[in-house]
């Protein structure tokens, strides 16, 4: 059986600038346009995570550690683990969907899945829960990370190591191309002042090639690397 207190969520994350060079939200703004863009989602990201109610630690970019994407992400779970908890909720900036309930959910859950996934559309994952003793470093830096054949092989490896079938969440798409950004800003199930931040990126002068002067609201606004509070109200 788990508590929240003994489960943290991971955001992990390159940082905007970073994700620029991978991404391409608005086709036709330039690198500072998709910069702003990937930045709200990171912000949003961390806030949703925040709201939880769970533990909350961050790597992004220069915080991660590793020659590998696979590298990167297995060194920060065993500094999660490392820190005393035993079930670990990985998420990143790409998918605004989740909410704060079903974080909270994740941390109270007693079935026995040591491993729950939520399923991308393009064959990823947005989210993987992990508990302490179905973790394998081994196994971990073998999956085939960010290639449409993720989520299949996370599920075999699930079933070896935990001896039961991974639970699956609602499956969602990854914002990761310009094409699934303008349907998210369309999309009504999406928290509205995320969508209406986003918009206000697409019609300022900074999608126009002006310099930007950011101003972040206080309940976004970073805090310390571990964040033990209670959810906001």
């Amino acid at each position: 059986m788990h508590s929240t207190c003994d489960t943290a969520v991971l955001f992990f994350s390159r940082t905007a600038n970073d994700e620029v060079a991978y991404k391409h939200f608005h086709s036709t703004g330039g690198k500072r346009t998709n910069a702003a863009i990937a930045r709200d989602l990171i912000r949003h990201g961390l806030f949703t995570a925040r709201r939880s109610g769970l533990s909350v630690i961050k790597a992004l970019g220069p915080d991660q550690v590793g020659d590998s994407f696979g590298e990167r992400l297995a060194n920060a779970i065993e500094g999660v683990y490392t820190q005393g908890f035993q079930r670990v909720i990985i998420m990143g900036n790409d998918c605004p969907w989740i909410t704060p309930g079903q974080l909270a959910e994740l941390g109270h859950q007693t079935s026995s899945r040591k491993v729950v996934l939520g399923p991308a559309a393009d064959g990823g994952v947005y989210l993987i829960s992990l508990d302490r003793d179905a973790y394998r470093r081994s196994a971990f830096l073998q999956l085939p990370w960010e290639t449409a054949t993720l989520r299949t092989t996370l599920e075999i490896y699930a079933q070896r190591w935990s001896g039961n079938a991974a639970e699956l969440l609602p499956e969602f798409r990854d914002i990761d191309s310009a094409r699934a950004f303008r349907a998210l800003l369309d999309d009504p199930f999406v928290d509205r002042g995320l969508i209406a931040s986003l918009r206000s990126i697409l019609f300022s002068p900074l999608a126009h090639g002006a310099t930007p002067i950011w101003v972040l609201p206080a309940a976004h606004a970073p805090g310390a690397r571990i964040d033990r509070g209670p959810p906001a109200p």
